[in-house]
């Protein structure tokens, strides 16, 4: 009797790992058409893990996921799904900041912004919308 109870709550404890386990979301659902109201995607890409620098690497990356967008300027974007929060986390905590780029994380997002031909302002509106975006929670 005791093993069929064990057995029955491993089995249920089991089933609910899997039922929630992590869902990765789609490229286009954490990059949208369109952000903000100057920002239009021109380009969306899905890169594996082994294309991570190697300090974001050590960290533990899943997978990149990379736009381009259009307004005021050019925005390049990049995603990189880390396996944790806390890698998240710490891959902003140890980053060394590059010119008219800004970085940061939600989650288990790590985000890298670089803008080309945009003024600071402009490219502030896009990180807004991004981080709303991913804040309000990627959908299909």
């Amino acid at each position: 009797m005791r093993n069929r109870i064990v057995r029955g709550m491993l089995g249920t404890a089991l089933l609910l790992l899997t039922a929630c386990g992590s869902h990765e979301a789609p490229p286009e659902a954490l990059f949208p058409p369109a952000l903000g109201d100057a920002w239009k995607r021109t380009s969306l890409t899905q890169a594996p893990a082994a294309e991570a620098p190697e300090d974001l690497a050590r960290l533990g990356v899943k997978r990149i996921v990379r736009a381009e967008y259009a307004g005021p300027g050019v925005v390049h974007a990049e995603i990189h799904e880390m396996t944790t929060s806390a890698a998240s986390l710490e891959a902003v905590q140890k980053w060394r900041a590059q010119a008219d780029s800004v970085i940061f994380h939600h989650e288990n997002y790590f985000v890298r912004v670089h803008w080309q031909d945009a003024n600071k302002d402009a490219a502030t509106d896009f990180v807004r919308a991004l981080q709303n975006h991913l804040t309000r929670g990627p959908t299909a």
